[in-house]
């Protein structure tokens, strides 16, 4: 427990490049992979800034159960350090130790192969697709397609707001597994208005098909202009 605790308060902590030190338009969340659980269930990541209307840090940690795709229980963990002094570093320790504190047993510190890695800097409302390849299976690609849907507290800006569909498919378009649709658009992802592809990261493993997990940005309407915060979908590629 002691290692599990150092590895992920000391990835927390440095992992992430410094923020820049002028205002920007909106709040452009910064992303940090941490890994996967030894056996490949669990997959977590972590992401932080400062808010563009108030310039306090934050930061939260994500973690999600890869056999159901879906955060756990008391998944993510949030703060906000209302304090200008303080910087994200100060909110990613903060949040580390309580992250340790819930989910440390579970050994959130094994690291995957990232297969594509980039920042995206706008949204992509047309959709967004990579190639990658992916152990046990070979060339693949990755698609994310908008879909608009209706939601709630964003009529004032277009009416729909866009959700997505998260395909892996094999390079002839075919569909291995469809990795995420929408069919609402969660309060708490706010007014998107698109998306991009940001990692893919696998967990190879011997004895059977590789864990997946896609990360990507969410480009939502803010207070002061565009946010980009960070979601995720993930897989077990053993699993029919």
């Amino acid at each position: 427990m002691v290692r599990v605790v150092a590895i992920l308060l000391a990835v927390l902590l440095a992992g992430l490049g410094s923020w820049r030190a002028a205002a920007v338009p909106g709040d452009e969340a910064e992303l940090l992979v941490l890994g996967f659980s030894a056996d490949g269930r669990y997959f977590a990541y972590a992401q932080s800034g400062r808010e563009p209307d108030t310039w306090f840090p934050y930061a939260s940690v994500h973690a999600i159960d890869v056999t159901s795709d879906k955060w756990l229980p008391d998944s993510p963990i949030s703060i906000v350090l209302r304090d200008r002094e303080k910087t994200p570093r100060d909110a990613r320790r903060e949040i580390g130790e309580s992250a340790e504190k819930r989910w440390g047993k579970l050994g959130l510190d094994t690291p995957g192969v990232t297969l594509l890695e980039r920042q995206p800097g706008e949204p992509i409302d047309r959709g967004d697709e990579v190639m990658v390849t992916i152990p046990a299976i070979g060339p693949a690609k990755v698609r994310l397609t908008p879909k608009l849907l209706p939601a709630e507290g964003c009529e004032g800006f277009a009416g729909e707001s866009v959700g997505l569909v998260v395909d892996l498919l094999k390079l002839d378009g075919s569909r291995i597994r469809r990795l995420q649709e929408d069919s609402r658009i969660p309060s708490g992802r706010g007014c998107p208005i698109g998306y991009a592809i940001a990692e893919v990261v696998v967990l190879d493993r011997k004895t059977k098909p590789p864990v997946l997990a896609v990360v990507f940005a969410v480009f939502k309407v803010g207070l002061t202009g565009i946010d980009r915060r960070y979601l995720a979908a993930t897989a077990d590629l053993a699993v029919k």
